[in-house]
């Protein structure tokens, strides 16, 4: 599986509003949902809520990547938003958040094969300062697209 396949447009916010993390989750699984890759908000709300509880997500550099492994995703995706302003979040690096990659993952996700794949792919292009710096400035999904593609 690759990381394109999972980041869709329909599934991103490039100017997501939101005032502190709750709220932007809160967003993301609303699109999640949307786009029919969950089937119970509040289920896989509560799913990423508790991995949140268990450790810091917020990798650094302005950059999060929640994730929830539920029953209720139907189908493995990547919600993405970029805030308008910076939130705070707990980071390795103690900055704010301005861009969240909420992780989608079915319980039965093949022992964690794909998720582990995708999050080191992921973390494979965010290792890149021009990637990082493009995703903070970039202002049309398909430029995000473009920058993943373009890291293959």
């Amino acid at each position: 599986m690759d990381f394109t396949q999972v980041l869709r447009e329909e599934i991103m916010d490039l100017q997501m509003e939101a005032k502190d993390k709750d709220e932007a989750l809160r967003k993301l699984v609303d699109l999640l949902e949307k786009a029919g890759a969950i089937e119970s908000c509040e289920g896989f709300l509560k799913d990423v809520m508790e991995r949140e509880s268990e450790g810091p997500t917020g990798i650094g550099n302005y950059i999060a990547i929640p994730h929830g492994k539920s029953k209720y995703v139907k189908q493995t995706s990547v919600a993405l938003a970029k805030l308008k302003e910076p939130i705070s979040w707990e980071t390795l690096d103690g900055k704010p958040v301005k861009i969240i990659f909420l992780f989608a993952v079915p319980n039965n996700d093949e022992t964690n094969h794909n998720h582990l794949k995708l999050l080191s792919q992921l973390a494979g292009i965010l290792s890149y300062d021009e990637a990082q710096e493009k995703l903070l400035s970039v202002q049309d999904k398909g430029q995000v697209i473009n920058i993943f593609e373009s890291r293959k």
